[in-house]
């Protein structure tokens, strides 16, 4: 019989838009905050999080990950896994964080532009209020 794992950090959970700080959110974006780690205890419950939220309240998603201190390959997974969902939606995932080990680990897979990595919530959310189709953002930079 293996041991639990306890849950580490805080909750998964989905922001509205007054509790994001963010009362102008354009339509159809969404705030998810990840908890503190996101590993292989976490991944799934995040990546079920992820992509209920895309499904059930909007095609563009900001992931608020300024709280992750920890992340491995299975959160690198549960991203992915949410930025093709929301691509097939036609929509767009954008990555906010400042942490170094959150950066790096998306740096090393080369995936920090195709998560829309980003340091602030303004930036993921102006990226996603840029007009046209396509948009994605580049370290931070709006390009179409």
């Amino acid at each position: 019989m293996s041991p639990q794992v306890p849950q580490k950090g805080r909750p998964v959970a989905v922001e509205s838009t007054e509790e994001s700080g963010f009362p102008a959110l354009p339509p159809g974006v969404v705030v998810v905050a990840m908890p503190a780690e996101v590993d292989l205890a976490t991944a799934p419950a995040v990546r079920d999080e992820l992509l209920s939220t895309l499904n059930r309240d909007g095609v563009h998603l900001v992931v608020d990950a300024r709280g992750v201190e920890f992340m491995d390959s299975s959160g690198v997974n549960a991203l992915v896994r949410a930025r093709e969902r929301a691509t097939a939606l036609d929509g767009s995932l954008h990555v906010v964080t400042a942490s170094r080990a959150v950066r790096r680990v998306l740096e090393i897979t080369a995936l920090e532009d195709r998560v829309g990595l980003v340091t602030t919530m303004d930036e993921a959310i102006a990226c996603v209020a840029a007009p046209g189709p396509g948009h994605t953002c580049r370290r931070g930079r709006l390009t179409g």
